[in-house]
């Protein structure tokens, strides 16, 4: 028989704030946002902390639609995406994880790393850059999405990629954005 009881205690021992696997389309995505949006307000987070939460959720799941939208994915593939945010003493951690071809996990390898080793005045620069010169060719570059997440979770983008076979890989991300600062 299914535990639902162990499933329940994961659940709160981890303090997940939201789980969720499955299709991401515009409805769920707006779906997820609220629901975190309205466990934010009832956690009583400052607004600061709320915003880049919420903002780094869009982006993370902006990147999971526009990633299916612009490939052919595989059907199998269309309900293994996932969002996970965990709430800790002073953070919240973000994971995302979906599938994308071998070729735009090394794209996106390249533009993560490079988003990695900027500064935050670097980062600063290329986001007020982008902002103002809105046909900038980033040439494989860090997309603008990528360097708003950093800035915003004042932190580096931890990544996986897990081969699936030979044309698909596993790409999961995590960000932690702090409640302190």
């Amino acid at each position: 028989m299914f535990d639902i009881h162990r499933y329940y205690d994961l659940i709160r021992e981890e303090n997940i704030l939201i789980s969720y696997k499955g299709v991401f389309d515009g409805d769920i995505v707006g779906n997820i946002i609220k629901i975190v949006e309205k466990k934010l307000v009832i956690s009583k987070e400052p607004v600061r902390v709320r915003k880049k939460i919420i903002n780094i959720l869009v982006e993370s799941l902006q990147n999971i639609l526009h990633y299916f939208n612009e490939e052919s994915i595989e059907d199998n593939f269309t309900d293994q995406s996932f969002v996970v945010i965990l709430k800790q003493a002073s953070s919240y951690t973000i994971y995302t994880g979906n599938y994308l071809s071998i070729q735009r996990a090394k794209s996106l390898k390249k533009r993560i790393d490079n988003v990695n080793m900027m500064s935050e005045e670097d980062l600063k620069s290329l986001y007020i850059s982008v902002l103002e010169t809105p046909k900038v060719n980033m040439g494989g570059g860090a997309g603008l999405g990528l360097v708003d997440m950093v800035r915003r979770s004042s932190q580096k983008i931890a990544y996986d990629f897990k081969k699936y076979d030979a044309h698909y890989m596993l790409f999961t991300m995590q960000l932690i954005v702090s409640t302190t600062k």
